[in-house]
């Protein structure tokens, strides 16, 4: 199977860098394009009205920095600049969104190898998108994991 459209999901996290920059070299090998996905999650916006953070400050704030985030993405040049996705709202549906709708043939992500209760409580983005995906999906693991 040829990969000609690759989607990389990326948060900024170590694994996501690593996740970017082996998507990075796939693309330049196969001459594929590459897009990247940043999603905000808004239900990460907790606010505490006493100390003056309101959740339409502090989700504006991770509007920036989303933008931040995705402007100095790139730390290694890319044969070709990436289509750059910003999306609001659950992680794994928005991932999933964005490869359908820029008809992408691969995703890649990065997972932070949470096990027992943290998995649990947080869930697995990189699970519930393998899970839901129609198309193939390649995982990083976290570094020391």
């Amino acid at each position: 199977m040829a990969f000609h459209r690759i989607l990389v999901a990326f948060d900024g996290s170590e694994q996501s860098v690593t996740a970017y920059a082996q998507a990075n070299k796939l693309c330049k090998e196969l001459k594929a394009q590459l897009a990247v996905v940043n999603v905000l999650d808004p239900e990460f916006a907790i606010e505490n009205p006493d100390a003056g953070m309101v959740r339409a400050v502090i989700i504006d704030e991770m509007r920036e920095n989303q933008k931040t985030m995705l402007s100095s993405l790139i730390p290694e040049k890319p044969a070709t600049p990436p289509t750059l996705f910003s999306a609001e709202g659950n992680p794994p549906e928005e991932i999933l969104k964005a490869a359908e709708s820029w008809n992408a043939d691969l995703i890649i992500i990065g997972t932070h190898g949470r096990t027992g209760l943290a998995r649990l409580l947080m869930g697995s983005v990189a699970e519930q998108v393998l899970r839901h995906s129609k198309i193939p999906v390649l995982t990083y693991p976290h570094p020391e994991r």
